[in-house]
């Protein structure tokens, strides 16, 4: 589930819970709002996630965010929920963004087995 601002930005999104879907994805949409030279169309959630190649889950991320921060969380997550039996996890992700259209930054929010991450993960691009 996606949230967006009053400019039509995507604000929040949530996962409850997070899954794990191996089914094949589309190709990715890659112009995504605001997008500088160097960044990806990030995914808040992956597509190994069941997240969806389009704009409604895609944002310009910095390629050290997409590749470095953003990527060993997913790893762990996907590696929680490959483990049997699979742990229950919820995400909820806050897309900071500045006056333009390229987020200046995430908050992650996660609770594995009932449990919060304290602090929640914090990525600035």
């Amino acid at each position: 589930m996606y949230t967006t601002d009053s400019l039509g930005r995507i604000k929040q999104a949530f996962a409850y819970p997070l899954i794990l879907d191996k089914i094949k994805r589309a190709k990715n949409a890659s112009a995504t709002p605001g997008k500088e030279a160097g960044d990806h169309a990030g995914h808040l959630f992956a597509d190994i996630f069941g997240g969806s190649p389009k704009l409604d889950n895609l944002v310009s991320q910095a390629s050290s965010t997409n590749l470095s921060d953003m990527k060993r969380l997913e790893n762990k997550w996907a590696g929680l929920l490959g483990r049997r039996p699979p742990a229950d996890i919820v995400v909820h992700v806050e897309v900071l963004y500045g006056s333009g259209d390229r987020p200046t930054g995430f908050i992650i929010r996660e609770v594995i087995d009932k449990i919060p991450t304290i602090p929640p993960h914090i990525f600035r691009q």
